[in-house]
């Protein structure tokens, strides 16, 4: 009698922890409902969102759906167990909520571990800080470089060094904070370093439009400059009464600022 009341408690538990995994009615935790996540997935940014029992997974740019869940447009979910059960016919369609907070979700699909940003800055970043094997206190150093380490210029300066004999180098920067600004100021500087050529630098973002009109009248294009900036530092040779572009500093990975060299500066300088 004894053993056949222990085993009837053992079934109404068995029972009530079944229901508990099955029970997909729960709301799920604003935490994660309340916002966009962000991730990069093979060279391409991403955003996961569970807004208003809405479940969409897309490319920001193209705006078209993650091919495995195109398919897949609502959801439940259970709390207890904390998983996600995708309204669509895939293997993938449960989502396991491993952990969530105010920077970062991550969501195990398929026993892959799957980590979504709160914003795209962030997104951005921490792709970065991978690929390139970095640190915080490395991609932070990365992202300080000050304007106030270089040969700062002001326009009425290029433009006498433009009427100028002896020719020099000058490069357009802006301050604006990406990661491809960072790596193209952080490898003018260590050009410069390790070089014995002079280079001004001149801030494009505060240029007033007489400012501009100076440039026009030495047919330097300021305007298409300001638009290949922040993704690339446009480095001329200036003097003669003639201009020529050398290079866009364009640096593609953290690995390639420190060797950064600019062959064609010593020939076109002397």
């Amino acid at each position: 009698m004894k053993q056949n009341i222990i085993m009837i408690i053992i079934l109404v538990i068995l029972f009530l922890f079944g229901l508990l995994i099955y029970d997909f009615s729960d709301e799920l935790d604003k935490s994660v409902s309340d916002h966009n996540w962000y991730r990069i997935e093979n060279n391409e940014l991403t955003v996961i969102s569970f807004k208003n029992q809405v479940f969409s997974y897309y490319y920001v740019e193209t705006k078209k759906p993650v091919s495995l869940f195109e398919l897949c447009t609502s959801f439940r979910y259970n709390r207890s167990i904390k998983v996600i059960k995708l309204s669509c016919n895939i293997k993938e369609n449960k989502l396991y909520v491993a952990s969530v907070d105010d920077k970062k979700l991550t969501i195990t699909i398929n026993g892959v571990e799957n980590v979504f940003y709160i914003n795209e800055s962030e997104a951005i970043k921490a792709d970065f800080i991978k690929k390139n094997n970095l640190n915080e206190e490395q991609f932070g150093d990365l992202m300080n470089t000050s304007l106030s380490e270089f040969n700062t210029t002001t326009t009425d300066d290029v433009v006498n060094l433009f009427n100028a004999k002896k020719n020099q180098l000058v490069a357009f920067v802006t301050k604006e904070l990406t990661i491809q600004n960072a790596l193209n100021l952080k490898a003018l500087h260590n050009f410069i370093s390790n070089t014995n050529t002079n280079v001004f630098v001149l801030d494009i973002d505060s240029l007033e439009a007489s400012e501009i009109e100076k440039f026009s009248e030495i047919n330097i294009k300021i305007s298409e400059i300001i638009k290949q900036a922040p993704n690339s530092i446009s480095l001329y040779n200036i003097g003669n009464k003639k201009h020529e572009l050398i290079t866009g500093i364009e640096v593609k990975a953290f690995n390639e600022v420190d060797g950064y060299q600019i062959k064609e500066v010593y020939s076109e300088t002397n």
